[in-house]
């Protein structure tokens, strides 16, 4: 586990930390997009250009796939599918979470994706920069 680095449960309905996970298998060093399935963690780790699923229970990674490009950033689940932004390709990705296949890709409306996510209709974006 690296210094400096924490994974949380917070309960928004106490406004308290829950759960400190510190004893986990792997922690990425520079973990970026964060997202929930209804069932798990989504990570993605940016030093190791991964995408991590992870046992919220545990803090244990289950596996991890390549993220398609070089810096993954913000991760985001639309019920089916995960949405990825990259900032070295500036695209968004559409993944197929069983597989971690790229199903399509399209241009960032900017030039630096950050974080995603999904409010049951909508992908929302934002953005470090401009075009």
């Amino acid at each position: 586990l690296q210094a400096g680095v924490r994974q949380f449960t917070y309960d928004p309905d106490v406004l308290r930390c829950t759960q400190v996970y510190v004893e986990v298998d792997y922690t990425p060093p520079a973990p970026q997009g964060l997202t929930f399935d209804g069932r798990c963690l989504w990570e993605s780790d940016v030093d190791n250009q991964l995408i991590h699923q992870i046992d919220p229970e545990t803090g244990r990674v289950i596996r991890s796939f390549a993220a398609p490009g070089t810096t993954p950033r913000g991760l985001a689940f639309d019920g089916h599918k995960l949405w990825y932004t990259d900032g070295g390709t500036n695209l968004i990705y559409q993944i197929d979470p069983e597989t971690g296949r790229v199903i399509r890709s399209f241009a960032a409306p900017a030039i630096n994706p950050r974080g995603l996510t999904f409010d049951g209709r909508t992908l929302w974006y934002t953005d470090g920069g401009t075009k």
